[in-house]
Order: structure tokens, then sequence, then C-alpha cells
């Protein structure tokens, strides 16, 4: 194959439409159900990354490019191995440490869990046993015969041992600096795939195409690394709160390009992943097709939700293992020096350091210090576990290492204390524990393989009770209802009374806007939860009324012209509550010139009209005319000339007497959004 770099100029910033209505008859794929829910709930929000602007700045340097050019020779020279190996027995240890930068009253322990949770969540998407690869094998996975998901020997490692000086970290603490590096390069650590992790990058992430593992890393974003509650700034946001934002820039950081290549001609040099058009956002849903074959956007390489990406094709986990082994052996040599559980086999990581316990002290004195005895396991529930042991004498501390039975990945911990509670385990589920201590001459071995079964849940997830319906205007209202322990989503179905057919929507929160109603008209409703265990039935059926029509005098039509990127156009019409009353967009590109009208009734009251640009520069005039104008009864009562940065809103109220204008303002951002965003190519 040819060597190929290529620099995109934009990223294409898309917005998933909202799910239209169906009805409760209508059956779909479980997992495109899921995608409907996704994109409903964060339709605004997309993926980006930063590849394409991190390698034009490292490929001027004659010297890197010339490297950059020798990876893909050495990669495809060991390709061959690595696709004759049948079986995993002794995975490579890959070292890692993770930088966090920037973070105002840091929490380290916390942080230091966090770190730990991300490189497990990494540890389970490299070998295909994230739970969601279900996703993959047993529907997916029949979009694209003869195709299997990868399962790459490897293990990463934070490292906890030998640590470069001047970071405050002692021998055994995890390889975590806080406020500690600046820049996405630390020269001391060298041998290591450094993770730094800071606010406001302006992306998700991003990674040089083939790292070097000479100090260079992988930069996330604060809002998209690891998952749960976060630490403070470092908080993961959804859609992209699962970790698998460092899993994509990772995947580059090993010579991994996006799935999509360059377009249906450009390969992305991985054999077994088809030809892709571009990029997908959001949760796209199965069978979706460019290029003249179904396309594979639920692969980390794509820029689809973290819910909605869960695999790796075998023929990319064969690339980053090849990688590994041809152009990073730096790093992978420097695993038995940093990592002390690496040097085992089949997964089993743990190797000693240090030897085993005992040694003299200075004074000639024997140290009694040894590996833990009585060790026991007690309070079981369904999602944790206390285990104790006996006090060893000159014990500095202790390590507990634990992992789902049949699986190679470990979760570790420290502790000074002789118990500790294991928590977030899976219901129903055998764990294997093992413990030593850290004496004055270094780590004792582990102590002897043991189990215990966490118990099985009881369900709490039922169908929701009363709801609570607020009228927002005569053709719209609010519904809401207490959230249910365990509920994955719920769904609300209602129909005009006296008739038969239901319309039905699937929202994971308790609450839902029910619009296009007809004023003065009474609505049957009903709500069911989908638990972990399938659907509840439906509770009891209700009403609710909507407000009557309004006076004549109170109909709103608002008139959109847009320019050539309509699926950045969106706009909505907000009353005084907060709550939106009218909106329509994201339209469709090419469609310059086009007039979309949408008129609509509106009681008295005050109100704001919104309208978006998501890529920042308007709606005029460099692609196209675009503008907007608002009627009331015909008569235009505010416009907009399009020439803006992400928004303009016009206020305004609907009196007894007529309208009264108030506030008007744009967006002051333009031209900040025009220096962050180079010249839009024709393909955008």
């Amino acid at each position: 194959m040819t060597v190929r770099w290529r620099i995109f100029v934009t990223v294409l910033v898309l917005v998933a439409a909202l799910s239209s209505c169906k009805d409760d008859s209508t059956e779909m794929l479980p997992l495109d159900e899921f995608a409907e829910a996704q994109n409903e709930q964060f339709h605004v929000h997309t993926r980006s990354c930063n590849l394409d602007a991190k390698m034009e700045s490292l490929m001027r340097d004659e010297s890197y490019r010339k490297q950059h050019e020798e990876k893909f020779t050495k990669v495809n020279a060991a390709l061959s191995d690595i696709k004759t190996r049948t079986s995993c027995s002794n995975p490579t240890i890959v070292p890692m440490a993770i930088h966090f930068q920037g973070i105002s009253n840091p929490d380290a322990a916390c942080l230091t869990a966090l770190a730990q949770s991300q490189v497990d969540i990494l540890n389970k998407d490299f070998t295909g046993t994230n739970t969601d690869i279900l996703n993959w094998t047993s529907q997916a996975a029949s979009f694209f015969p003869g195709a299997s998901n990868g399962e790459a020997c490897l293990q990463f490692c934070l490292a906890d041992t030998n640590h470069p000086n001047g970071y405050g970290l002692s021998n055994g603490a995890p390889a975590v600096t806080v406020n500690k590096t600046n820049g996405d390069s630390d020269a001391n650590w060298s041998g290591y795939i450094n993770i730094f992790v800071r606010a406001n990058t302006g992306v998700l992430g991003y990674s040089p195409l083939g790292g070097s593992g000479n100090g260079d890393g992988v930069v996330v974003d604060a809002t998209a690394f690891g998952t749960g509650s976060g630490c403070g700034s470092v908080s993961p946001n959804a859609p992209f709160n699962l970790g698998r934002t460092l899993t994509h820039e990772l995947g580059h950081y090993l010579l991994l390009d996006h799935i999509w290549g360059n377009g249906c001609n450009v390969d992305d040099l991985v054999a077994d992943t088809p030809d892709q058009q571009q990029e997908y956002y959001g949760c796209p849903s199965q069978g979706a097709s460019s290029c003249g074959s179904n396309d594979m956007h639920m692969s980390y390489m794509d820029y689809s939700n973290d819910a909605c990406m869960y695999m790796f094709s075998a023929g990319q986990t064969a690339r980053m293992e090849a990688y590994i082994s041809s152009s990073l052996g730096n790093v992978t040599g420097n695993a038995a020096n940093v990592c002390s559980t690496s040097g085992t086999t089949g997964g089993s990581t743990g190797g000693t350091t240090g030897g085993t316990g005992g040694g003299t002290t200075g004074g000639g004195t024997t140290v009694t210090c040894e590996t833990p005895s009585a060790v026991s396991v007690a309070n079981i529930t369904s999602t944790s576990a206390e285990l104790s042991w006996t006090a060893e004498p000159n014990a500095s501390q202790y390590r507990i290492r634990y992992r789902e039975s049949g699986t190679s990945t470990w979760s570790i911990s420290n502790t000074t204390n002789t118990t500790e509670v294991l928590q977030n385990l899976m219901e129903a589920t055998t764990y294997q524990y093992q413990v030593r201590t850290q004496c004055p001459a270094g780590w004792t071995a582990y102590t002897s393989m043991a189990t215990f079964t966490t118990d099985t849940a009881v369900s709490t997830c039922a169908a929701p009770g009363s709801a609570t319906v607020t009228n927002l205007s005569p053709n719209s209202v609010h519904v809401t209802w207490a959230a249910i322990p365990q509920a994955i989503r719920y769904r609300i179905r209602f129909r005009e009374l006296g008739t038969s057919a239901f319309t039905v929507f699937s929202p994971t929160n308790p609450s839902r806007n029910l619009t296009n109603l007809k004023a003065g008209t009474t609505y049957q409703y009903q709500l069911r939860t989908r638990c972990p265990s399938g659907w509840t039935t439906w509770n009891s059926m209700s009403t609710f009324t909507t407000e009557g029509t309004t006076t004549a005098a109170n109909v709103l039509t608002v008139k959109l012209t847009l320019d050539n990127y309509g699926s950045e156009t969106t706009w909505e019409l907000v009353n005084e509550n907060g709550n939106v009353i009218e909106d329509d967009g994201p339209f469709q590109d090419g469609q310059a010139g086009t007039l979309k009208v949408k008129t609509f009734e509106a009681e008295e009251g005050c109100y704001t009209l919104y309208i978006d640009d998501s890529y920042g520069d308007g709606i005029c005039c460099n692609y196209g005319e675009g503008s907007l104008e608002l009627l009331l009864n015909g008569v235009v009562i505010g416009e907009s000339d399009g020439q803006f940065g992400y928004y303009d809103y016009i206020d305004f109220c609907i009196t007894a007497n007529g309208f009264k204008m108030g506030d008007r303002k744009r967006d002051a951002k333009k031209a900040q959004a025009q220096e962050k965003h180079p010249p839009r190519v024709a393909n955008h």
C-alpha cells in the first residue's frame, strides 16, 4: 500500500436530527431504538479530534517526516507475525503515565482513581472484553459478513515504580501527576505512553498518527476523560462520558487513521474496515451505508457517541500490535522497570518487585514482614465486598488486586489499613482477589488466589407512578414523573381521547415535551419503564387537556432563508419560563436561498427567538444570503440579517394591545470563530 498522510482543513460539524415519532406497533432493532434515544437526548453534541492539525505541525520537520514514513514500512513488515498468532498467552505490557494539567483545588486521590478507571476501560476496549461488545456479536456483526471484532494481546499498565525525579511520586504510587507538566510532551517521561488531561482544548482530544514514546503522548479534554462523576473540573460529560475518547485517540497513537480514510477512494489502510464516505456523529442506525457497502460506524475510530462505539476490527487491533512491536520497543522494554505488575503470563499481572519480603535493616536486625495471612471476605452485597487480613509487622502498606473470574485485567488499590471495601462490582458475579505487603525490602508475593461471588440485586425497577402535566401553550405540554431506580429509559404514549392510534416517544430522562397538539383537546397517556430485565407493563391511563385556542391576533410566523450549510442552522422560541415552545432545524445542506416557514399560535407573554449556527459563521454572506424574519399576525416585528457568529436572538412580548420589543443581541464571537476555523472547503 502507498504510504499516505493527509491534512483536513476543517472538521465537519454535523448535528443528528431528532428522531421522528413512531407508532408503538413498529418494531425496531434494539440498537437502532437505543440510537434513536441517544440522538434525541444529545443531538447538539458532536465529537471532534485534532489529529490533522497535530500532524500538520509535526510534518513541517523534515526529519520527523522521514521517520514517519518509515513507520509504515516497519508496521507492514510486522503485520505477518501478528496475523499468525493463534492465542494470547503472554500479553505485551504497555506502561502509561497520566498527567492532569491546570487543575484548581485538585483532589489527588480522586484523580488517581479516575486515572486507573480510565486505564481499566482501555484494557477492556482493546482486548474486546468490554460489556457492550455484545452489541457487535449479537447484532451489528450480521451487517459485516466475514469481519470480526479485534482482541489485542496488550495490557496497559499505569506505571507504579521507578518514577522520574521531580514529580513528587513515591515508589509504589501510580504514575499520575497533577499540575506538574505543560503541553503535550515531556522528555522526562520517555519510555511511557503519556496521557495529558486538561480543560478547554477546543476539541475532545488529539494525538500524533503513530507516537514515538519519547515523552510525547495523547491529549484529552477534561470533559471527556474517564467515566462517572469525575473529580471537580475533570468531569466527563455525556455523550462522551464512557472513556472512549482516549480509546479513539490512543488508536491514532498506535497508527490507526479515522475509519473513513478520506472518502470512498482513499482507504484507512486496514483491510477489514469497509470504505466509508465520511464520519458519523451521534448514534447511527445499523445498516447505514456508503461507497456501496455497510459502514462500520461502531468502530472506535469513527466519531459516534461513546455509547454507540464499542469495537475495533480484527485488522485494526493487528495493525496496532504490529506498530507497538515495530516502533515502540522503547516503551514495552521499559515495562519491567516501571510496572510492578509486569512479567507474568496470561494476563495475570503481578510479579514481585524488590524480592518477596524479609530482609534486614542497616543494624542487621531481622525484619519480620510477610505476605498477609488470614485473608477473608465478608459483608458481600450485589455491588460490594469487604476484604480483611491480619496486620503484618513493619508493613508500610498493602496492595489488593481483583478481577472478574475469567478476565485478564486487574483492578488495583493500595491501603495502609487491614480492610478494604471493593465497590462498584457487578451483581451475581464471581471475582478473584489477592493481597500483598510492601515491606522495607520491597513487595512480598501475593496471597494464593481466592474467590467470592456477589449477591443478586433485588430489583426496584417498576413502571412510573403518576405524572405531572404542565401546559406550555395551547399546542404543547411538559410531562414529568419521578425517576425509577435502574431504569434504562422510559416510553410515553399518548392519543387524542376517542381515537385509537398512539404517538410514542422513548426518552432516557423522566420528562418529555409533547408538541403539535390540538388546542382545547383532551388526551390520554401512559408510561412504562425499560428495566434491565425488560419492559414493565404500562401504568394506569391518565388524561390531560390542552389550553383553549388563542385569539387570531397571536399568530406567529418564522421565515428562515437558508445558506448553503443548513445542517448548521437551527432556531427555537423560548418562553419566559425557559421552556421551548417551538423549534426547527437542522436542515439539509445545499439549499441556499430556500425559505423555511413555520406558523403557530402563541399566548400572551414574553419570548426569546434564537437562531443558531453551530459552525460559528452565521448564515450570511459567504455561503448564501441567509436571513430570518419574525411576524406577528402577518406583520414583521423582528429580523436577523444572518451576519452573526454562533447566535442571534430577539426578545419580544405579546400583550393584549399588540407587542413590544425587548433586547436584541447577536453573537460577538464571529471574528474569534473565523480565526479558529480556517476557510471551509467545498466538501464541508
